[in-house]
């Protein structure tokens, strides 16, 4: 696979459009961990300015970045935001470091202010900025400049364009233009294709499933209509297309009958990928005052004394290892900022979190699935908005093929959960009448109308081929749950149902399973303990993190010495006196010297006032490090307290 490799040439600022509270004015992008990483999507805006420069062709930029309102994107496809080229050493190295700890690892804070025609700063003009620090060391400790990696693809016949084009990109981030954000850029060409696991050999007349499983390695937005926010879930509809868009164009070409019968006529089902194994059924609650309480009112089961039971709203359920209950799931989402450079405007999207798991699975025939295999060539896949820049990527595993088997249910009380969105057409039009739906699940019972649980939703979507949002439907939501009393048990039904319309887009998967035999929820409350980890010869990362942690630990220590009010330095020490201690211990070479040039001190009040204090620290300081940070943190609190101190007196005490 290809890359662009991106060298820093000075600090950069690669800016995310928020502040952090009132300390920040300006935060950059970093992950989860805390460690930087450039934007696909804003590496390619930079790329195209590039080759606008160059006076690369129109019709060349067109066909390498895409057109806005084209139908098709261009060549240019990234896989991966542009991140440290050593980056998953880095985030095992930081996995046991809070964010901020890794990120002030990586950064600085800057200060700037407007300057007026006379000179001098604009009065409210002072602003800070986070930026990237341009070097770090590397595992032989040696200080190199920081590496970026963006993984993209690219027609073969751009390759020679763009190489020109990275190597035209000068600048990128903000304040590019004043001094931030210099850097070398690079394309590097990679041949090597990825494996592909989808099962084969499968049997011809067979019904399989696959599980399938998808890691976003990209913030992920999957739109049910042409706006900025995002579903939590990837829908079925979005992997039929993705997997669609993968069919030979000229056997498209040549026969559309091939095609229609693997996509166009539910022989392949792609179901939704989830979080956890299911939506929340709307049967669960949890407990307003007691977090830790969850209760399944099919089973008849009350909130405790005193608490309120309200619905799980925007969870997921996951089956435990064990198979004896559920654990809840729940999305990660965070807000991305872009600037609209035509109109000039700042703008938000709301996007799934990357590295998250979603679960789903794809069934139809062996004839049918044994075809898909021979197109799909790659570990990855694009679903949702933004396919060729930023929020598209998941790399996909397949489980092992199993035959459907499809295993009978047979009791006298039986819920049907919806666990997909429910599409239902009576007399050509869509239809939320339950009676329809109690009908199409087929459970001769008695609904239980005091127990049932239903809720609806409008299916909708967006037809980029066409530019126009696709007609909405009314449809029963995912989660809904049927319960049916007084069921004949001495019938037997299915447990996986099939219902409604658009099933090959995921819709209509149902799950009818005996209320008695319903899973409870338990909730995972093992205390995730942070606990440093070996370190190895070559983990520099982690060093530097610890090092990072250990003096700040050692500050905070210090600080809450200098504050007790036993050890307080007498007060016949000023703040000038202090500068003359801090001035003595930077001298020292260990905490034995440094208490030596006190006793040598001539004035005798000063002398014991300082000894005293020094004696009183029972702190173990034998490294030298420890020894000068823990004294000048205290020495400078104790100065500053001083000149707090003579400003009070100065103004009467107020």
């Amino acid at each position: 696979m290809p890359q662009i490799k991106i060298t820093l040439k000075s600090d950069l600022c690669n800016a995310n459009g928020e502040g952090f509270a009132s300390v920040i004015d300006t935060d950059i992008v970093a992950d989860e961990y805390g460690i930087p990483f450039i934007p696909a999507r804003r590496i390619k805006g930079c790329l195209r300015e590039a080759a606008e420069d160059i006076e690369i062709p129109e019709e060349m930029r067109d066909a390498i970045f895409g057109q806005s309102g084209s139908i098709t994107g261009g060549s240019l496809k990234f896989s991966s935001p542009a991140r440290l080229d050593n980056y998953d050493s880095i985030k095992n190295q930081a996995a046991d470091f809070s964010r901020e700890e890794v990120l002030n690892l990586f950064t600085y804070t800057r200060a700037a202010t407007a300057i007026d025609e006379n000179g001098s700063a604009d009065e409210n003009s002072l602003r800070f900025m986070r930026v990237v620090k341009q070097y770090l060391p590397d595992k032989d400790e040696v200080f190199k400049p920081l590496v970026f990696i963006a993984d993209c693809e690219l027609d073969e016949q751009f390759k020679h364009e763009m190489k020109k084009i990275c190597l035209a990109l000068r600048n990128i981030g903000y304040k590019r233009n004043r001094g931030f954000g210099a850097v070398t850029c690079e394309y590097i060409e990679d041949s090597g294709k990825l494996k592909n696991n989808l099962p084969d050999n499968l049997s011809a007349d067979d019904e399989y499933i696959i599980p399938i499983t998808l890691i976003n390695e990209t913030p992920l937005i999957i739109s049910a209509e042409n706006n900025d926010e995002t579903l939590d879930y990837i829908p079925g509809g979005s992997l039929l297309a993705a997997f669609a868009s993968l069919y030979p164009k000229d056997i498209l070409e040549q026969d559309f009958q091939k095609f229609s019968e693997l996509f166009l006529r539910d022989n392949v089902r792609f179901s939704n990928c989830y979080i956890g194994d299911m939506p929340a059924p709307l049967c669960y609650a949890g407990m307003k005052k007691d977090k830790k309480i969850y209760i399944n009112l099919a089973k008849d089961e009350k909130a405790p004394e005193g608490d309120a039971a309200k619905p799980l709203k925007n969870k997921y359920l996951t089956e435990s290892e064990d198979g004896m209950y559920y654990n809840i799931s729940e999305i990660k989402k965070e807000i991305i900022y872009h600037n609209d450079t035509q109109e000039k405007k700042l703008y938000t999207q709301t996007a799934l979190c990357e590295g998250q798991e979603f679960k789903g699975t794809i069934a139809g025939r062996g004839e049918y699935l044994n075809q898909i295999k021979g197109y799909f060539k790659n570990e990855s896949i694009r679903v949702g908005k933004s396919k060729t820049a930023q929020y598209s990527v998941c790399s996909i595993n397949f489980g092992e093929a199993v035959k459907s088997e499809n295993k009978p249910v047979t009791s006298d009380e039986i819920a049907v959960i919806l666990k997909s969105d429910v599409l239902l057409i009576k007399d050509g039009v869509y239809t939320t009448d339950l009676c329809e739906l109690k009908q199409a699940a087929g459970i001769p019972g008695t609904l239980d109308s005091e127990k049932t649980a239903v809720a609806y939703t409008t299916v909708s979507g967006y037809s980029g081929v066409y530019n126009l949002k696709k007609p909405q439907a009314k449809a029963f939501k995912a989660g809904s749950v049927l319960i049916f009393k007084d069921v004949d048990i001495t019938k037997s039904f299915p447990r996986e149902l099939k219902i409604g319309a658009r099933q090959s887009e995921g819709f209509g998967l149902c799950e009818a399973i005996a209320v008695a035999d319903m899973k409870n929820i338990v909730k995972n409350d093992k205390a995730e303990i942070s606990k440093i980890k070996e370190i190895k010869e070559d983990e520099i990362y982690r060093k530097l993190l610890k090092k990072r942690r250990d003096n700040t630990n050692l500050k905070k220590e210090a600080i809450d010495f200098a504050k007790d009010e036993q050890n307080a330095l007498s007060a016949v020490i000023t703040s000038t006196q202090i500068g003359r201690l801090r001035r003595m211990m930077s001298e020292s070479e260990n905490a034995g010297e440094f208490k030596k040039r006190i006793e040598n001190i001539k004035t005798e009040s000063i002398k014991e006032a300082a000894l005293k204090y020094f004696n009183s620290c029972r702190r173990n300081l034998d490294g030298y490090e420890n020894f000068k940070l823990f004294w000048d943190t205290v020495l400078l609190f104790h100065r500053f307290q001083r000149k707090i101190d003579e400003k009070k007196e100065e103004a009467g005490g107020k």
